[in-house]
Order: structure tokens, then sequence, then C-alpha cells
């Protein structure tokens, strides 16, 4: 499936192999973890909802869709993403990419850090399962669940030690790509969730490892929110952008959940008239057809 080592497993393992003695350097910022790391995110998602941010609801009146802004969101959150990554290093700052997206079939593990209690994986379990099912729906994708064996997509959901732990066995085994324990080791409070992609190389355009990261620190809403912009970006809508709204893919937190634009682009990143690899100026000639049959499929209302 992939020239790494099957994921559920490889990581299971190092997870239970121990502290390595080195790790990365942590980024200069100050290193809340537990009760604390808890609190400052319980602050965070009042102060959002606060402002009017993590809203629900999926058709805002106040941002009505059309077939222009869906193709230009879509090339905006497509075609660039926020980082990218060459051999084992890693760029910082958006850049223009080709199409990225899935081409074989996705199989969705979970592992828990032993801090997330039994109801609340059983919450969150369902969660995840009833993202894959709008995903099946909107995709096409063959994707499911697997309680266990072998996957290419993995959700963590841990706190701030055992991400770190977890980037330190990484390191300590040494079958999976460096970039992966930098993410996890890296993964600073300000960052509230986060998504990992791995493939053949850019040009192919295929997926072949993605790895989610949920914090367990987040309660309620915002923790939600982490499943469904980090599982959908996993899917090959790499990008953020404030001009782009209503969406997840926007840090300004204004929406918690998968919007109707946000689905309208997913269906139109898995439309077979569009092939991995293509550039955003060879896609955009096809984008607003392409985006008026999406909306048509989702029953949206556009101008």
């Amino acid at each position: 499936m992939s020239r790494f080592p099957p994921l559920r497993r490889a990581l299971a393992a190092v997870a239970l192999s121990g502290l390595a003695a080195c790790a990365p350097s942590p980024r200069s910022e100050p290193d809340l973890s537990g009760p604390a790391l808890e609190l400052l995110y319980a602050q965070t998602a009042y102060a959002i909802r606060k402002d009017g941010g993590l809203r629900t609801d999926t058709t805002p009146p106040d941002a009505p869709l059309s077939v222009d802004a869906l193709a230009r969101n879509f090339e905006e959150i497509a075609f660039f993403t926020e980082f990218s990554r060459k051999g084992s290093g890693r760029l910082r700052g958006t850049r223009r990419i080709r199409l990225i997206r899935w081409t074989q079939p996705v199989r969705v593990g979970v592992i828990f850090g032993d801090s997330v209690p039994a109801a609340q994986r059983d919450a969150d379990l369902a969660e995840i399962k009833a993202l894959l099912a709008r995903y099946r729906d909107l995709t096409g994708l063959d994707m499911r669940y697997l309680p266990s064996g072998d996957v290419n997509f993995i959700v963590l959901v841990l706190e701030r030690a055992e991400q770190r732990a977890l980037a330190s066995a990484i390191i300590d085994q040494g079958n999976f790509p460096a970039a992966l324990a930098q993410d996890l080791w890296e993964s600073r409070p300000s960052l509230l969730c986060s998504a990992s992609l791995f493939g053949p190389g850019e040009d192919t355009g295929g997926i072949a490892i993605a790895v989610a990261l949920v914090k367990a620190e987040h309660r309620g809403l915002m923790r939600t929110s982490c499943f469904h912009e980090e599982m959908t970006q996993a899917l090959g809508l790499l990008n953020d952008s404030k001009s782009v709204r209503p969406s997840i893919f926007n840090d300004d937190e204004e929406f918690a959940l998968l919007t109707l634009h946000d689905e309208i682009l997913l269906r139109m990143l898995y439309d077979p008239r569009l092939r991995v690899g293509m550039s955003a100026d060879e896609a955009r000639p096809m984008l607003r057809q392409i985006a008026t049959d999406a909306a048509r499929a989702s029953g949206a209302v556009i101008r």
C-alpha cells in the first residue's frame, strides 16, 4: 500500500517502546501540558465563541454561495498549501502545488492515548465514523474505519506528553519519516490540531499516508472541530485562507464544522474531470462547471 511499514502496527509498537535519548528542539513557547493546557484550550474556545466564532450553521445567510466564489475558493484551498516537504526537510509558508488526493482505498484507524477515558473514546469514534460516512458520499472513495489491522490514515488522539513520547519513539525506531516525529514534537500549544500527509511525490499527486492529530486536551465543540478540519484536510484540501468562507478552511475559526460550502469543495476535489498532479492553470477552465455540478449534487442554492 505504501513504502512505509503498516501504519497502526508500527505506530503502536513505537508508542510502547519508551522514550528515546534525543528529540527535536521545541519552539520558544510556554511548554504547557496537562490541566494547564486543558484550561488554555477551554479559555481559547470561550474567547472564540464570544467573538462570534465556532459557528455551527452550515448554510449561513451572511455568506451566500456563488459559482464564481466556489471556483475561486476551490483553487485557493486545493492548489496551495501552508507547508510542504522535500526529502526529510520541511518548507514553511504558503506555496502553489498540484492537485493532491487519494487514489487508493483509505483505511482509517485511531490510536488513543491512555489519557482518553472510555466514554470520550466512544464519543470520538462515533464522530469519526459519522465523518467517514459523509466523506464516502461526497467523494466516492472506498473509505472505512478498521478497528484492527493495517491502515493508511491514522487519527491520533493524544495529550501533549503522549505525542512527544510517540515522537521520541519514532526517532528511536527510525522507520518513519523524521518529519512525522518533528510534526508531533513541535506541535506547540498554539497549534490547536494538525494533519500530516506523505506521498510518493508531488508530481503524482497521490496520498500514501495521512496522520491527523487531535489534541486530547480539547473538550466540547473545539474538539469536534479538530476532527472535522484535520480529517477533511487530509483528503487533499490542504490550505487555509482568510478569504474563504463559509468554511472550516480558515484560521480565524469562524466555523467549527463542515459547511455546505466545504462539502461542495470535497465533491469538486474528487470529480473525475480533475486528475491528480494537474496544475491550477489546467483545472481552471473546468472549475465553474464542476462547481455548478457539485453544488447541484449537494442541493445547494447558488447564484
